[in-house]
């Protein structure tokens, strides 16, 4: 778009994500640029209904594995699925410590960063980072629509922590409560969706 005639720049510079490119793919302007921009914009349609397909497949699968995940306030089918997929087997750990902490797994386990008088802990950034994501993401989502994670979210601010520092409690919360949800998961049902 950015190099585009200006004629057709301007008949495109308002639409954004599919709009523009149903709008590209159905172009019937016979300037030069105007074939190459069809065949951007026709694969970004094919790749957005495959996505879209990926995701109903997932949706279906998580289903199947684990209801009580899908049912819980900010987690759709992608973060529960890799809630699945990052703990592998949960029956192998032998603590939720284990499960925030194995190879610090998913970050959330704290990391003291304290000197002197001042106590503090970071966060730790090894681990699975897909987890991570996960787990930032469904906190973020609960942070704004669940009352009870957003009054502890509210109490961790007002007790002086930073907004980083009250997030990573948050994660660490739920970290703890996925790990028993996922313990609660039929070890064969997990052992049957693996390929």
């Amino acid at each position: 778009m950015i190099t585009a005639p200006p004629a057709l720049r301007e008949r495109l510079e308002r639409l954004r994500g599919l709009a523009l490119a149903r709008r590209a793919a159905a172009l019937r302007s016979q300037e030069a640029f105007a074939p190459a921009l069809r065949r951007l914009a026709r694969r970004a349609l094919e790749l957005a209904a495959e996505v879209e397909l990926v995701d109903r497949e997932l949706a279906r699968l998580v289903e199947a594995l684990a209801p009580a995940l899908l049912a819980e306030c900010g987690v759709g089918p992608v973060c529960a699925a890799q809630l699945i997929v990052s703990s592998g087997d949960p029956q192998r750990m032998r603590s939720e410590a284990a499960f925030a902490a194995l190879a610090a797994l998913a970050g959330a386990s704290p990391v003291d960063a304290s000197s002197g008088r001042q106590q503090r802990h970071r966060l730790n950034r090894g681990g699975d980072r897909q987890l991570n994501a996960a787990l930032y993401v469904i906190a973020l989502k609960r942070k704004q629509t669940h009352a009870a994670t957003r009054a502890y979210y509210g109490r961790l601010l007002a007790s002086g922590k930073t907004k980083r520092e009250a997030l990573r409690c948050v994660k660490r919360v739920l970290a703890r409560h996925f790990y028993r949800q996922l313990r609660a998961l039929e070890p064969t049902a997990l052992a049957g969706a693996r390929p």
